[in-house]
């Protein structure tokens, strides 16, 4: 206490301060002692920016960081949906590549196959290869149309039975420093089109056409020739009885009569080409029509020691009776002039196939050569010697009128086959559509109370 009062009285003289009266023995307070310090803030103060700027600072960073990471995501998540996209577009076009009619491959520099679409695997691989891997890693100057070149126009070649048209576009644009009239090694692109179907057609509507101007000529000659012919035959009959004893004129009035009866056959055979018709198909027992046949070409059957075979798988077709006779008809005496005299085979079988009923007829006769193949349904073309050459183009005109169609099987030393095609019948159409089937079904019909045995040839 003592050191207290001391201090107290020390730093109260030195501040110039009384000393509490000593008279004061009540102890009551004497006047109010302040203590003041100064202190130097600058070093604290400099401090204190120091953190505030570091404070900022990792605010700063702090805040570009997460612009860096939302700017990561959102690209990161951008990319990702570009990527689905791309993903889409990529099984979208080759679904496209593999799904397009006509078809696409790419060689390489040397000719190698690096690609090919589904289209261009059927129309060139072999048939028992159904991969895109029967075509990739062959070589195309393997194939009968390795010299198609590049920018050329189209063109046609004759592969496996089909009618293809190709055009060789480069995959990449030529090289600057390749020299003029250089084909430089680059890749290729190869578009191949089946133009099987439209040459089919094509040759179709050349047929129609020669067939009109068959008809247009046969309506137009026909009843001139027929009028005189009938004369010449009448008179030839005449000389024929009356010189029946007498050789060898009797032979020729013979000759001149069954020479009228060939030419009269050949004029109602151009009539029936020229003539239209409309048939009207209904459904027919083809078991009941075999037994017709049968009855109608009895002697030729006897004669050529032939026993008539079915196979009627489909007992029905939808057709005209008389149009379908008369097609039969034809076919058989074609079958029956081929087949052998020993061992002669004739069948009629059917199917029920496509929408339809196909119908043939199959002998083991000698066949056809190729030639007469490819022109067998053009008018006046036959391997018979007494034959016209109309019997089966009046088929082809009958079943085309019936919307069928009918191809041939043959070659030589194999018989020959032919089936026809008669498609079912379609839903009952309407007034306007029932007028236009009638004038499109512009069909030859043969003359009236005609024999449809005479017609085969």
């Amino acid at each position: 206490m003592g050191m207290g009062q001391g201090m107290g009285q020390g730093m109260g003289q030195g501040m110039g301060m009384s000393p509490p009266d000593p008279d004061d023995v009540f102890g009551n307070p004497g006047p109010a002692v302040y203590l003041v310090t100064g202190l130097a803030a600058d070093k604290h103060l400099g401090q204190f920016d120091q953190y505030r700027r570091a404070a900022l600072f990792q605010t700063g960073y702090v805040f570009l960081a997460a612009m860096l990471l939302w700017s990561l995501a959102f690209a990161y998540l951008r990319r990702r949906e570009q990527g689905k996209r791309l993903g889409r577009l990529e099984r979208f076009q080759s679904k496209l590549l593999d799904e397009m009619p006509d078809g696409l491959v790419t060689l390489g520099p040397g000719g190698e196959i690096l690609a090919a679409n589904g289209s261009a695997v059927r129309l060139l691989a072999e048939e028992d290869e159904a991969a895109p891997a029967g075509l990739v890693g062959a070589n195309w100057n393997d194939f009968p149309f390795a010299d198609l070149n590049s920018a050329e126009a189209w063109r046609q070649y004759e592969h496996g039975g089909k009618r293809l048209e190709m055009l060789c576009v480069p995959f990449q644009d030529a090289p600057e420093d390749a020299e003029e009239g250089e084909t430089p090694l680059e890749e290729r692109l190869i578009l191949i089109r089946d133009r099987t179907k439209i040459r089919a057609l094509e040759e179709d509507l050349e047929e129609a056409r020669r067939l009109a101007t068959v008809g247009s000529l046969a309506a137009g000659v026909a009843h001139e020739v027929r009028n005189p012919l009938s004369s010449l035959r009448g008179f030839a009959q005449f000389f024929a009885d009356k010189l029946k004893d007498q050789e060898p004129f009797a032979s020729y009035a013979t000759t001149m009569v069954q020479e009228a009866d060939r030419l009269n056959r050949v004029v109602t055979d151009l009539l029936f080409l020229a003539r239209p018709v409309r048939h009207e198909p209904r459904a027919v027992d083809l078991a009941d029509m075999v037994h017709d046949l049968k009855k109608l070409l009895r002697f030729d059957l006897e004669h050529r020691h032939v026993t008539l075979e079915c196979g009627l798988a489909a007992p029905t077709v939808h057709a005209d009776p008389d149009a379908l006779k008369q097609v039969l008809l034809n076919l058989l005496a074609n079958s029956l002039d081929a087949v052998p005299a020993q061992g002669a085979e004739v069948r009629i079988v059917s199917s029920r196939q496509g929408g339809g009923v196909w119908i043939g007829v199959q002998d083991n006769g000698p066949g056809m050569p190729e030639e007469i193949k490819r022109q067998a349904f053009e008018p006046f073309v036959t391997s018979k010697k007494a034959g016209t050459g109309l019997g089966l183009a009046i088929v082809r005109t009958i079943v085309r009128s019936h919307h069928g169609q009918v191809d041939i099987d043959s070659g030589p030393g194999r018989g020959t086959l032919v089936r026809l095609f008669f498609p079912d019948p379609g839903p009952a159409p309407g007034p306007a559509s029932a007028s236009a089937s009638g004038a499109d079904a512009g069909t030859p019909a043969p003359a009236p109370n005609h024999d449809p045995k005479e017609q085969a040839s």
